[in-house]
């Protein structure tokens, strides 16, 4: 009796453990850098450890969000056809790298070709 109660209590903390650690949010807006017009249709991807974490497509108003995430350090990219790096009009793709917290946001900029 007592080895299964210890072993019930056991599965029910790293249950919670898990919600835990996997309860933050992270949005933010890919923008045109010059005139700060939402860029819609920009494909954005979150990275944990070089590893694809979740990736989204952003809004009519340029929002994005991704959902469910652990606490800790992120890079994100945003890639749109006809726009660019702003820091290096080469790359087609824009990337930052992020801490996931509370309330966590950032904003991504490219450039039109």
């Amino acid at each position: 009796m007592f080895l299964a109660v210890g072993f019930l209590g056991l599965t029910c903390s790293t249950a919670l453990a898990s919600y835990e650690v996997s309860k933050y949010a992270f949005k933010g807006y890919v923008k045109e850098k010059s005139t700060l017009n939402p860029l819609a249709g920009a494909k954005v991807k979150i990275y944990k450890n070089s590893k694809l974490k979740d990736s989204d497509k952003t809004s009519w108003r340029g929002a994005y969000k991704f959902k469910k995430l652990a606490k800790g350090t992120y890079k994100i990219k945003a890639s749109l056809d006809g726009y660019r790096n702003p820091k290096n009009v080469k790359k087609n793709t824009v990337s930052k790298t992020v801490k996931v917290k509370s309330g966590a946001k950032k904003n991504l900029y490219m450039v039109a070709l």
